[in-house]
């Protein structure tokens, strides 16, 4: 073949695609050669509606470009086989199966992909009890979709894994372990009573706007730092860099042999905002307590506070739960997927929740607007006192 090849001035590249096709079966080379037969006859639906009439005059073949025939010996001979009948009977033309077949490698990347998002269940196993609903067509839409070896996913893994808890767990599922609390005062909130709970959590992150907060701020540091879970991380956004200093330095100064944190500022870029001649472009954050990254490495400077989602993704594991404090007047920030994956409460003021509600379709859970006249003996308010069953993180 090789000495044919050099006389009829074939490249190595085409004399290699010639080779790989002349393993395939005796009768898939026969289907093979009908099918460039037709290709050759303008019998195919490759043919162009204009610009073949001189070929067509002179009793010339159509000839089959060197990158369609490369593509061509890529294709799998059990592929081929299952699909030339469609190019034969004018269904599509060559070139199409070619892309189809370039298109079912990248489904079958999708394919690991839900597998991975599925906990390592089968592929047939999942088709099975769910049909018509993880086929060929409809997995063709995520194309592109990976989960990396730490278990970050990409967009369209994200959008996959939607797809796949919309389908295995039902849309209801997702909505229940989302909450919206509202309250009246931000010191209503700190003192516990009916949100001790959800101040005790894994993750808790507040996102401070009114500089008149800063003692209350002092006080929600000190009881994440007293809190007796072994895990538990808390992340604090600021209005200025003379609150993040403050604060900062309070927080640092908690620390100690017997109560060694990790404690580092964090960053978020925001539209310049000019003071004097000197523009600032960040806003200042700070993370601390007694956690691990669980999915590394986790950045100290962030594109926006949008980026928070991912933040919540690096640092805790799946149904882990997460609270989320915006001052009057700051519309909370999504920390939570259309698949939700753990627990999140969303704590703020009455009108910031009802546009956040409404931007993000988010059924009202329950009416809070009373609890911040109950006395604080009708729970136990004592957030100094809380102890939690700890997560693994």
């Amino acid at each position: 073949m090789d000495s044919m090849a050099r006389l009829a001035r074939i490249g190595p590249n085409e004399c290699g695609a010639l080779r790989k096709l002349s393993y395939w079966s005796e009768e898939n080379r026969k289907k093979l050669i009908e099918l460039i037969d037709q290709y050759e006859r303008y019998q195919t639906q490759d043919v162009k509606p204009r610009g073949h009439q001189g070929q067509l005059a002179r009793g010339e073949r159509l000839t089959i470009p060197n990158v369609l025939l490369k593509s061509l010996a890529r294709v799998s001979e059990v592929f081929f086989s299952n699909n030339c009948e469609n190019v034969l009977n004018g269904k599509y033309s060559l070139k199409c199966l070619v892309e189809e077949f370039d298109k079912s490698k990248e489904v079958e990347k999708v394919v690991h992909c839900l597998c991975v998002i599925a906990k390592y269940t089968k592929y047939e196993d999942l088709v099975m009890s769910h049909p018509g609903k993880f086929g060929y067509t409809i997995l063709k839409q995520f194309l592109g979709a990976e989960v990396s070896v730490n278990g970050l996913k990409n967009s369209e893994a994200e959008r996959l894994e939607s797809y796949f808890c919309s389908v295995f767990y039902g849309e209801t599922a997702n909505k229940e372990k989302i909450e919206c609390l509202e309250y009246k005062s931000l010191g209503d909130v700190l003192k516990g009573g009916p949100y001790l709970a959800y101040l005790s959590r894994d993750l808790l992150i507040y996102i401070m706007k009114l500089e008149t907060n800063l003692e209350m701020c002092k006080d929600l540091v000190s009881n994440r730092v007293l809190l007796a879970s072994p895990s538990n991380c808390t992340i604090i956004i600021f209005p200025s860099e003379t609150i993040h200093f403050t604060i900062l330095s309070y927080i640092r100064n908690l620390v100690s042999d017997s109560n060694p944190m990790v404690v580092k500022p964090i960053l978020f870029n925001t539209k310049p905002m000019k003071k004097n001649d000197i523009r600032e472009n960040v806003i200042f954050g700070v993370i601390f307590g007694n956690f691990t990254v669980h999915h590394p490495p986790l950045d100290v400077y962030h594109q926006s506070q949008d980026e928070l989602l991912n933040i919540v993704e690096k640092l805790l594991p799946v149904d882990s739960p997460v609270s989320l404090i915006c001052d009057e007047g700051v519309p909370p920030v999504k920390i939570h997927k259309d698949c939700v994956s753990r627990s999140i409460t969303y704590i703020g003021f009455k009108k910031d929740l009802a546009e956040f509600r409404l931007k993000e379709d988010i059924p009202v859970e329950m009416d809070t607007s009373d609890w911040s006249e109950l006395s604080e003996s009708q729970f136990d308010g004592a957030f100094l006192k809380v102890t939690s069953t700890p997560s693994k993180i």
